[in-house]
């Protein structure tokens, strides 16, 4: 029987192991997050080739920041002139097809992390912009983030299992039996807490700037089907795509 016994809590300790394992080998993503402080494009009164674009984005040091302009070709990668500041320059070629209309769309990246930032001004001078819409608004970002599942019952048997077992071990009598129930109690906490942390997904932080200025973040369960720097329009509670949406 004591054989028996053994064998069942060495099984048991290895699955809880197991997973107590693979639950630190998980990458840990927190960390301060990326902050874009400004974007700032030199104006210019025509877009034709041979025309430079000169770009300035302020944010985190230390970071890769790149940018795309709707009708480019290309995208452009920004250097960074001192800490925090990153310039570059975009020469129109003959190809690109770039208009007055025309997003920019910069990425800062840091290790795992990215954030975005929407060019806010028109690239030309004297551009009018037409009249904004409430219901609309540009992707800013896109983050993938770990959502925790719920807790299961599997880990919380194991834990409990093993936790009585070993409990049962410490004293006699009736200390032995008091011992074998907090050990259950305390093996099912852990049991769940692993099996938890096994259980995690990935979302989608998506982060939408509207014409007021202000910024509304919404978790979706899959990926969002738009990317940085789409217009979207707020339909059934939801944003959706909308090529039409002049947000700006």
């Amino acid at each position: 029987m004591k054989t028996f016994r053994h064998m069942v809590v060495g099984a048991l300790a290895t699955l809880l192991v197991g997973f107590a394992a693979a639950a630190r080998a998980q990458p840990d993503s927190a960390g301060p997050p990326l902050r874009v402080d400004g974007f700032d494009v030199e104006q210019v009164s025509q877009l034709s080739a041979g025309t430079a674009l000169n770009f300035s984005l302020f944010g985190t040091p230390g970071a890769r920041a790149t940018l795309r302009i709707d009708g480019a070709e290309r995208r452009l990668a920004l250097q960074e002139s001192q800490a925090g500041m990153y310039e570059g320059t975009y020469v129109i070629a003959a190809n690109d097809r770039i208009t007055a209309a025309s997003h920019v769309t910069a990425e800062l990246w840091l290790a795992n992390q990215v954030t975005t930032a929407v060019l806010e001004e028109p690239l030309m001078l004297g551009t009018s912009t037409a009249r904004p819409c409430d219901d609309c608004g540009v992707v800013e970002a896109i983050r993938a983030v770990d959502i925790r599942g719920q807790p299961g019952y599997v880990g919380a048997i194991a834990g409990g299992v093993i936790g009585a077992i070993l409990g049962s071990q410490v004293g006699n009598g009736d200390g032995r039996t008091i011992a074998g129930i907090l050990g259950a109690v305390g093996g099912a906490h852990v049991g769940r807490e692993i099996e938890r942390s096994q259980s995690q997904r990935t979302g989608y932080e998506v982060v939408v700037r509207q014409p007021n200025g202000v910024s509304q973040t919404r978790r979706y369960n899959a990926p969002p089907p738009f990317k940085v720097g789409d217009r979207v329009r707020l339909a059934g509670g939801a944003w959706q795509p909308d090529a039409s949406a002049v947000p700006y």
